[in-house]
């Protein structure tokens, strides 16, 4: 979201699958209440990706966008390049690490830094090791010594603006749990709440000052989900729905936490792909 101009900005991101071939929108969008327009074209962007990290760098007034993965020739492959938007245009910066799948992008507030935090590098043996954590420079990425926890790699993350901490969550690997990382080290916080799932979106909300999962796809028989649930810091409470007023559910949505609301963006609910924006205001 950038909250300078006000717009939520959207790029990539699978479209479906044909004569079994993975398609792509690569165009650039924005989105304010009036609706969707597009800005920049496909050949201009930083070209076909998903599971790519997007986030909003406040003191630079510009959107980041790094790694993400693309099918080619049927397989996989990790994408480890960066890029700034301005509004505009699109800048390709320094490459950075090959976060692979599921790379989150979260700006930190109190220390002013882009943190990247990886995601799947598709490669065997990768859900055993530790998460890795990198802060953009004004040139490239750099590393932070301070690894994570293991098989984190498909984890969602946010900053707790709040308690000025960093909180990934992760429901699979050998460190399952909620994770906090306040800038030196870890905590490792366990509490009863939501039921293992994948592919659920993840935010900071400032109006209710807490971190909040919606949707996302069931581990056990992998069927959408629509429960949702905020964070403090120390338990979990889920939130009471509203049927008929409530969105259905789905799993690969967006969740972005605004000043004034929580934005729920797209999602699949198994079939074809969710073109709506689900709002939550200001006085929940």
């Amino acid at each position: 979201m950038d909250s300078h101009r006000g717009v939520l900005v959207r790029f990539g991101g699978s479209t479906g699958v044909r004569d079994g071939r993975v398609e792509y929108d690569s165009a650039t969008w924005e989105w304010t209440d009036a609706g969707w327009h597009r800005t920049v074209p496909a050949e201009n962007g930083p070209g076909a990706r998903h599971a790519h990290g997007m986030a909003y760098h406040p003191d630079r007034r510009e959107v980041f966008l790094a790694g993400g993965v693309r099918v080619e020739d049927g397989k996989e492959r990790s994408l480890c390049d960066t890029w700034r938007y301005d509004g505009r245009q699109w800048t390709r910066l320094q490459d950075g690490p090959c976060g692979g799948a599921g790379a989150t992008l979260v700006f930190d507030t109190g220390r002013r830094w882009l943190l990247w935090i990886e995601g799947d590098p598709l490669t065997p043996g990768s859900d055993r090791q530790p998460l890795r954590l990198w802060r953009w420079t004004p040139e490239r990425w750099v590393p932070l010594e301070s690894p994570g926890p293991r098989g984190a790699h498909t984890a969602r993350a946010a900053f707790d603006e709040r308690r000025q901490v960093l909180v990934v969550l992760a429901f699979a690997g050998p460190d399952a749990g909620v994770w906090e990382w306040n800038g030196q080290s870890w905590r490792h916080a366990t509490a009863s709440g939501p039921a293992p799932r994948t592919a659920f979106g993840f935010a900071y909300d400032p109006v209710t000052s807490r971190t909040v999962l919606a949707g996302g796809r069931s581990d056990m028989n992998r069927t959408p989900l629509a429960d949702m649930w905020t964070w403090d810091g120390d338990r979990w409470q889920k939130r009471a729905s509203e049927p008929g007023a409530s969105p259905a559910p789905r799993s690969h949505a967006a969740l972005i936490g605004t000043k004034e609301r929580l934005l729920y963006v797209g999602g699949s609910a198994g079939g074809p792909l969710l073109d709506e924006i689900w709002t939550l205001a200001a006085n929940r």
